[in-house]
């Protein structure tokens, strides 16, 4: 088979995962288990599609006891998803015995293929090209095994991410922590894949001569989305990489009646207004609950009863009404609108935009120019 303009992008999307692996290790920012996951998922998506081009190439008729030697790592992409996601947002990351189990399904498949592995190079050979000249025949269950793996590995990691973000909004007051997208879009991805490749599989058992189509089109989407992310991961550490939050911390119903709560939320109030501990955008629950010496779940519960909001939105919302005490003051006439925000704890202009207009149903140049401000 001859080089055509499918297999160039694919070709190149292959070198490029091997070559992001060293360069993602080598970021300075981010936490090293999510860059390690990261990796590793990089290099499972690159050997399978090199492995599509050693079988388009046929290089195995000059290496054929390669055949299928990526074949069981299919079954490793799913658990390195759930690893990754799990690096991501945990706080406390130890893995335990039961870890293993994940691969089970790997070693299932070794198992299940072993035996071709022992076969001389000729029958190796004989065997693959029988397999591909009979495709479509009957369906291949050890790929829709492999699909749902991806499948039940991502829809449980979107799960973990959603739980996350709820999370983070309790603990957290950095925006880059609750916003964030990127992983997101990495497991959408991942579900988008599983999609595509079950309906041109499906495809398949009914017209046979869309397998060289569809196959480029799987692995070229495949590899270049993994690839995006890397270079995301790369290029925006802060925005791609989360910071993990204590899934330990439970959901503990303080029993308050409402005055006592109202006299603690006065005390809170006092606190933010005086030492306005809101101006660090790196603001955590457990860093206002040590300021205020007030148990962190007792302090998240006087906020969500008094407030009626969680942490996260508190403290955006003392920002927001800083930035607009700021912007009548002459005194801050020579900083720029960014700069009042930076001054007042956002930590990106995207984040002060739109937690803004989030409080005031406005944007900042309209909240000014209503105001009659420069």
């Amino acid at each position: 088979m001859e080089q055509n303009f499918w297999t160039i992008l694919i070709t190149y999307a292959t070198v490029q995962c091997f070559i992001l692996v060293p360069i993602l290790l080598a970021v300075p920012k981010g936490f090293i288990n999510q860059r390690k996951w990261l990796a590793v998922i990089l290099i499972l998506v690159g050997l399978l599609s090199l492995n599509f081009l050693f079988e388009y190439f046929r290089w195995y008729l000059t290496v054929p006891h390669l055949i299928w030697a990526t074949a069981p790592l299919w079954f490793l992409v799913g658990p390195s998803i759930y690893f990754f996601s799990r690096s991501a947002v945990r706080q406390w990351n130890n893995y335990r015995w039961y870890d293993y189990f994940h691969l089970l399904p790997f070693l299932g498949a070794v198992l299940y293929i072993g035996r071709f592995y022992l076969l001389s190079g000729n029958v190796k050979i004989d065997t693959l090209e029988s397999f591909y000249q009979s495709y479509g025949n009957e369906p291949d269950y050890f790929l829709y095994a492999f699909l749902g793996s991806i499948l039940i590995y991502s829809m449980y990691s979107l799960r973990l991410f959603n739980k996350y973000f709820g999370k983070a909004e309790r603990q957290y007051s950095d925006t880059r922590m609750v916003q964030t997208r990127w992983i997101r879009l990495l497991l959408v991805g991942f579900i988008g894949f599983f999609l595509i490749s079950l309906g041109y599989n499906l495809l398949l058992l009914f017209d046979y001569e869309y397998f060289i189509q569809a196959d480029y089109i799987t692995y070229l989407v495949l590899s270049l989305f993994i690839q995006t992310m890397g270079f995301a991961a790369i290029l925006k550490p802060d925005s791609f990489f989360l910071t993990p939050v204590d899934f330990s911390e439970k959901e503990t119903e303080v029993q308050d009646d409402r005055e006592e709560l109202a006299g603690k939320f006065s005390i809170v109030e006092d606190y933010m207004e005086n030492e306005k501990p809101y101006k660090n955008p790196e603001l955590r629950l457990s860093d206002l609950s040590q300021q205020l010496n007030m148990p962190a779940h007792k302090l998240s519960h006087i906020i969500n009863k008094i407030a009626d909001q969680n942490f996260f939105e508190f403290i955006n919302a003392y920002r927001v009404r800083e930035v607009k005490k700021c912007l009548h003051e002459t005194k801050y006439e020579q900083l720029s609108l960014e700069g009042i925000a930076r001054d007042c704890g956002f930590n990106s202009s995207a984040s002060f935009y739109r937690v803004f207009k989030q409080h005031t149903r406005m944007t900042p140049g309209q909240f000014m120019e209503h105001h009659n401000l420069k």
